[in-house]
């Protein structure tokens, strides 16, 4: 019985951390220079889990316990890991500015024409 309760709580704990990880920041790959929001991976497979969870109550605790702590942001685009930075930091503003030149105008653009108004 508690078995069940405990499953259907980390099943309802991944679920929600899915849908809310999102980050609200953008960042920046300084490797591919990608511009947007990273992706999440998670180690090891969600059958696999729920298999642990079935048969035995312990190896399910311990496979949920590694697969939450083996979370990591990549970039999208190149699929690396530690190479993502915030646009808003310092070296994410110089790469924005090298890369996305047209992008920076179009911006300042828009500032303007907020403060005129």
């Amino acid at each position: 019985m508690w078995g069940l309760v405990v499953l259907g709580i980390i099943i309802l704990l991944s679920f929600l951390s899915c849908i809310s990880k999102r980050q609200k920041d953008k960042k920046i790959c300084t490797y591919c220079f990608y511009k947007g929001y990273p992706t999440t991976i998670t180690q090891g497979s969600f059958l696999e889990e729920i298999f642990f969870w079935l048969c035995f109550i312990i190896p399910g605790v311990i496979y949920s316990l590694w697969r939450l702590s083996t979370k990591s942001h990549v970039c999208p685009s190149c699929h690396r890991t530690g190479v993502l930075i915030s646009l808003y930091s310092p070296l994410g503003q110089i790469l924005k500015k090298q890369y996305y030149e047209e992008e920076v105008i179009k911006e300042k653009k828009e500032k303007v024409l907020r403060i005129v108004k």
